[in-house]
């Protein structure tokens, strides 16, 4: 006697329709949420290096006062030699009697800092690219700005007083930066 047939389960699996849906979905999320992801990733790495930059400034100063001596310090990319772009590193060290030719490496460096290329990039506003701090804790010279920009837009400064203060703040305005 041949058995009765019963019908089939039901499918409790997804077809290949529902999972190509549920793939553009998340793919069209993806490319939505990428660019501000991007924008949100460099003001993270913008704050962190207005960060960084007063911790060392602040440190130089206190090493100045501590050592009783002239610390500078000065951006570099190779951790050698100083440079222009405080967002690639900087060196930390006593200063010279007399000033450092271009390309001369400083003697008795103290700190080397050493960061990865990206969108964000931090000048001087003057034309002197190192920062001094005489033994006393004072600012060798007049009050200097490290602008912070990510692309050409600024987004804050590290600001060192005349009388060695350090201090940091994101900024509103959209171009240039205070002298």
């Amino acid at each position: 006697m041949p058995h009765p047939t019963l019908p089939a389960p039901c499918s409790r699996g997804y077809g290949l329709a529902e999972l190509c849906m549920a793939l553009a979905l998340v793919a069209t999320l993806a490319a939505t949420a990428l660019p501000s992801f991007q924008r949100t990733l460099a003001r993270v790495r913008a704050d962190s290096l207005r960060m960084q930059l007063h911790a060392m400034l602040s440190t130089a100063r206190s090493t100045a006062i501590t050592r009783r001596q002239r610390i500078e310090a000065c951006p570099s990319s190779d951790g050698i030699t100083c440079g222009r772009d405080w967002a690639r590193g900087w060196l930390v060290y006593p200063a010279p009697h007399t000033p450092l030719r271009p390309g001369k490496a400083p003697k008795g460096v103290l700190l080397v800092e050493q960061r990865a290329p990206s969108t964000v990039s931090a000048r001087t506003s003057l034309w002197r690219k190192r920062m001094q701090f005489r033994a006393d804790g004072r600012n060798a010279g007049v009050a200097q700005t490290i602008c912070i920009h990510i692309g050409n837009r600024l987004h804050s400064e590290v600001v060192v007083s005349v009388p060695g203060r350090v201090r940091s703040r994101v900024t509103r305005k959209s171009d240039g930066c205070a002298d």
